[in-house]
């Protein structure tokens, strides 16, 4: 989690280096904060499959709100560099009953943090310098942290919360729209689509070698933004 820290200290360094038009040509558009809802989808297994709950039937979504930080650079004309940071937080819980003993209660407390870089075109000015739009596309790099506990009814069967650990890659679509509040500022709503997976060892039974399975990390996403426009000081 500290390399993640670390990594919003060094958009704000990235930023305030683009931001003086002497050190590069390249501009800084904006600086935005706000909250998001992303719902994962899921094409096969889901988190609730490692806690017990392996017979699973019908569509399952999980959704959880985010707070988002992000910054655009233009590059040229409408065309510019759009990266954002996230934060989403989740809860699976599961139940299995061991034979002739306790019943296990699991739950993993689950951390996805996605780093976004892609390319944007912005549509400025398009209803009497009020309204923008913007399309673009890009990558996701996912950091992934589960942090699972058991309880067992009768306490013999207890553990101490395990945490694991790991990242992987993927897209995004997206598309927005921001309303002109002043010559600074704006509200933007927006919409992605989000794409990925990862890779889960997990064994069925005690004894039982793990085997890998993969985890979807889809879902569409919607956000409300407040942005800065740095514009005007150039």
């Amino acid at each position: 989690m500290k390399k993640y820290i670390a990594l919003f200290g060094l958009i704000f360094v990235f930023t305030a280096i683009f931001f003086n038009p002497a050190v590069a040509q390249i501009e800084f558009n904006h600086l935005g904060i706000g909250v998001s809802y992303w719902n994962r989808s899921y094409g096969d297994l889901d988190e609730r499959f490692f806690l017990g709950n392996e017979d699973m039937n019908g569509d399952f979504t999980k959704g959880s709100l985010m707070p988002t930080l992000s910054v655009e650079l233009g590059i040229a004309g409408g065309l510019a560099l759009d990266t954002r940071l996230a934060l989403w937080l989740a809860k699976f819980e599961g139940e299995e009953q061991v034979i002739g003993g306790p019943v296990l209660s699991l739950k993993n407390k689950q951390l996805i943090v996605p780093f976004s870089l892609g390319l944007v075109y912005n549509f400025d000015d398009l209803v009497d310098d009020k309204l923008n739009a913007s399309i673009g596309a890009g990558a996701n790099r996912y950091y992934i942290k589960n942090k699972v506990e058991r309880v067992a009814s009768d306490g013999d069967g207890s553990i101490e919360t395990n945490t694991f650990e790991g990242g992987s890659f993927g897209l995004h679509l997206k598309g927005g729209l921001e309303i002109v509040l002043s010559s600074t500022l704006g509200l933007a709503f927006e919409g992605r689509y989000n794409m990925g997976s990862y890779n889960q060892l997990y064994a069925s039974e005690v004894g039982q070698a793990p085997q890998d399975y993969q985890v979807d990390i889809n879902g569409i996403e919607v956000g409300i933004y407040l942005t800065y426009n740095f514009s005007e000081w150039y």
